[in-house]
Protein backbone atom coordinates (compact mmCIF):
# COMPACT_ATOMS: atom_id res chain seq x y z
CA UNK A 1 0.00 0.00 0.00
CA UNK A 2 0.95 3.60 -0.43
CA UNK A 3 2.64 5.42 2.88
CA UNK A 4 2.33 2.22 4.68
CA UNK A 5 -1.52 2.39 4.57
CA UNK A 6 -3.07 -1.23 5.10
CA UNK A 7 -6.48 -2.47 3.33
CA UNK A 8 -9.47 -2.74 5.55
CA UNK A 9 -11.73 -5.58 4.89
CA UNK A 10 -15.39 -4.41 4.44
CA UNK A 11 -17.78 -6.58 6.21
CA UNK A 12 -19.92 -7.54 3.30
CA UNK A 13 -20.23 -11.32 3.39
CA UNK A 14 -17.84 -12.02 0.78
CA UNK A 15 -14.80 -13.27 1.34
CA UNK A 16 -11.03 -12.12 0.15
CA UNK A 17 -12.66 -8.77 -0.67
CA UNK A 18 -10.47 -6.03 0.33
CA UNK A 19 -11.12 -2.43 -0.30
CA UNK A 20 -8.34 0.24 0.05
CA UNK A 21 -9.15 3.61 1.86
CA UNK A 22 -9.79 7.02 -0.19
CA UNK A 23 -6.87 8.44 1.11
CA UNK A 24 -4.92 5.19 -0.79
CA UNK A 25 -4.21 7.67 -3.65
CA UNK A 26 -0.47 9.31 -3.07
CA UNK A 27 -1.00 12.47 -0.48
CA UNK A 28 0.63 16.02 -1.20
CA UNK A 29 3.04 16.19 1.26
CA UNK A 30 5.11 19.75 1.74
CA UNK A 31 8.67 20.48 1.98
CA UNK A 32 8.28 21.76 5.43
CA UNK A 33 7.00 19.35 7.01
CA UNK A 34 9.34 16.84 5.77
CA UNK A 35 12.10 19.20 6.97
CA UNK A 36 10.54 19.19 10.52
CA UNK A 37 9.94 15.49 10.42
CA UNK A 38 13.44 14.67 9.67
CA UNK A 39 15.07 17.39 11.86
CA UNK A 40 12.87 16.15 14.65
CA UNK A 41 14.24 12.17 14.20
CA UNK A 42 17.25 14.23 14.25
CA UNK A 43 16.85 15.78 17.58
CA UNK A 44 15.76 12.68 18.88
CA UNK A 45 18.66 10.49 18.20
CA UNK A 46 21.39 12.67 18.71
CA UNK A 47 19.47 13.06 22.52
CA UNK A 48 19.55 8.88 22.50
CA UNK A 49 22.93 8.78 21.53
CA UNK A 50 23.86 11.84 24.43
CA UNK A 51 21.86 9.58 27.13
CA UNK A 52 23.79 6.45 26.34
CA UNK A 53 27.34 8.12 26.26
CA UNK A 54 26.41 9.94 29.76
CA UNK A 55 25.25 6.56 31.07
CA UNK A 56 28.21 4.25 29.97
CA UNK A 57 30.80 6.91 29.69
CA UNK A 58 33.33 4.95 31.51
CA UNK A 59 32.93 1.76 29.47
CA UNK A 60 32.84 3.21 27.04
CA UNK A 61 36.25 5.07 27.39
CA UNK A 62 37.30 1.49 29.01
CA UNK A 63 36.37 -0.10 25.75
CA UNK A 64 38.20 2.42 23.78
CA UNK A 65 41.31 2.22 25.85
CA UNK A 66 41.24 -1.47 25.42
CA UNK A 67 40.92 -1.92 22.01
CA UNK A 68 43.83 0.92 21.06
CA UNK A 69 46.23 -1.17 23.40
CA UNK A 70 45.27 -4.16 21.74
CA UNK A 71 45.55 -2.60 18.48
CA UNK A 72 49.11 -1.85 19.35
CA UNK A 73 49.85 -5.18 20.50
CA UNK A 74 48.93 -6.97 17.34
CA UNK A 75 50.83 -4.37 15.32
CA UNK A 76 54.04 -5.57 17.94
CA UNK A 77 53.19 -9.39 17.02
CA UNK A 78 52.73 -8.64 13.20
CA UNK A 79 56.66 -6.70 13.08
CA UNK A 80 57.71 -10.05 15.28
CA UNK A 81 55.75 -12.75 13.28
CA UNK A 82 57.64 -10.78 9.83
CA UNK A 83 61.30 -11.50 11.37
CA UNK A 84 60.73 -14.81 12.49
CA UNK A 85 59.35 -15.66 9.28
CA UNK A 86 62.33 -14.04 7.41
CA UNK A 87 65.02 -16.19 9.92
CA UNK A 88 63.18 -19.33 9.63
CA UNK A 89 63.50 -18.70 5.64
CA UNK A 90 67.00 -18.24 6.14
CA UNK A 91 67.44 -21.06 8.31
CA UNK A 92 65.65 -22.96 5.79
CA UNK A 93 67.97 -22.39 3.24
CA UNK A 94 70.87 -23.10 4.97
CA UNK A 95 69.85 -26.88 6.13
CA UNK A 96 69.29 -27.07 2.58
CA UNK A 97 72.47 -26.91 1.71
CA UNK A 98 75.20 -29.39 1.46
CA UNK A 99 78.10 -29.42 3.41
CA UNK A 100 80.02 -32.53 2.53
Amino acid sequence: MINNQHCVILNTGETNNYHQPVSAKPSVVSVSSIDSDVSDRRDVREELYAGIFRRHRKTILVLGSFLKMLRRCLDSLHALNQVYALIALQFDTVMQQKFW
